[in-house]
C-alpha cells in the first residue's frame, strides 16, 4: 500500500509550492509549521535553475509573500530579529509601492520591541521612516507624512539623549 506522502507529486513549478505552502499554513495556527510552508517555496526557487535565474513579476510576487509570511511568524513567536530579516529580502522583492510601505510600517512595529540597543533601535526607525514617508508623499498620503515626521522627530531627540 501507499503512503499518502508518496501519492503527492513532486511540485513543478513554484506556484505549486505556494500554493501547497499557503494551504499548510491556512490550516494551523503554529508558527513552526507557517515557517516550514513558506520555507519550502523559497528553497524550492533556490533550487531551481529555472527560477533562481527567471526573475519575473509572478515569481517576486511569490517570494515576496512568503518572506513576508514567515516574517509574520517569526514576529508570532516573538522572535524580532529574524522577522525583520525576512522583511528585509521582502522589501528587496516587493512589486508595487503599496507593498514595501506595509512591510516597511511591520518593521517599524518590530524595531520598537527589537532586543537591540538604543542606538541601533533609533537608527533604523529614523532609516525606515524616511523611506516610508518617501512613498507616502508620492501617494499623496500626507497625513502619514506628518506621522512619520512626528516619529523621526521624537527617535532623533531620543538618540541624542543616548549619545550624549
Amino acid at each position: 500500500m501507499r503512503t499518502e506522502k508518496e501519492n503527492i507529486s513532486a511540485p513543478a513549478s513554484i506556484i505549486q509550492v505556494y500554493k501547497q505552502a499557503f494551504d499548510c499554513a491556512r490550516r494551523t495556527d503554529n508558527p513552526d509549521d507557517k515557517i516550514r510552508a513558506y520555507a519550502r517555496v523559497i528553497d524550492f526557487c533556490a533550487n531551481s535553475v529555472t527560477c533562481r535565474w527567471n526573475p519575473n513579476i509572478k515569481r517576486n510576487m511569490l517570494l515576496y509573500w512568503a518572506h513576508n509570511n514567515i516574517a509574520q511568524a517569526f514576529k508570532e513567536k516573538n522572535r524580532p530579529q529574524d522577522a525583520l530579516k525576512y522583511w528585509q529580502k521582502a522589501i528587496y522583492l516587493a512589486g508595487t509601492n503599496r507593498q514595501k510601505a506595509a512591510v516597511w510600517e511591520q518593521m517599524l512595529d518590530t524595531w520598537g520591541e527589537a532586543p537591540v540597543g538604543m542606538v541601533k533601535r533609533c537608527e533604523e526607525i529614523i532609516k525606515i521612516s524616511t523611506d516610508l514617508a518617501k512613498i507616502y508623499m508620492q501617494e499623496g498620503q500626507l497625513h502619514e507624512v506628518i506621522r512619520l515626521e512626528k516619529l523621526k522627530e521624537k527617535v532623533s531627540s531620543l538618540l541624542e539623549k543616548a549619545d550624549g
